[in-house]
């Protein structure tokens, strides 16, 4: 009787598309597009090039210097990263940069 070695398989599921491109009308304000690249900050090629929203709201945060495009990310895929002036438009939209300072000795 022949030995009979047992592997575990595992899937990997892609649906290929991020985060930001599921992102519903009425939604899609920089501020959120930019909460939803901090969270996911994949978006898919394909997006990219159906999207004509999500393109051209891409193109204007990293025209604005909110977010940098990282060109090691592999195909099919797109990364966006915040830079320090984009989380501070983030802080800025949630109150977040009044509530670090609020309860601090002064």
């Amino acid at each position: 009787m022949a030995d009979v070695k047992h592997t575990r398989r595992r899937i990997f599921i892609d649906a290929f598309s991020g985060k930001v491109a599921d992102l519903p009308k009425g939604y899609r304000t920089s501020e959120d597009i930019l909460k939803a690249l901090d969270k996911s900050p994949r978006v898919s090629t394909w997006d990219m090039g159906e999207l004509v929203w999500l393109r051209s709201a891409i193109s204007d945060l990293k025209k604005l210097g909110l977010i940098v495009s990282d060109p090691n990310e592999p195909y099919p895929w797109h990364r966006y990263t915040l830079t320090d002036a984009g989380r501070a438009a983030i802080a800025k939209a949630t109150g977040g940069a009044a509530r670090a300072t609020e309860g601090s000795a002064t």
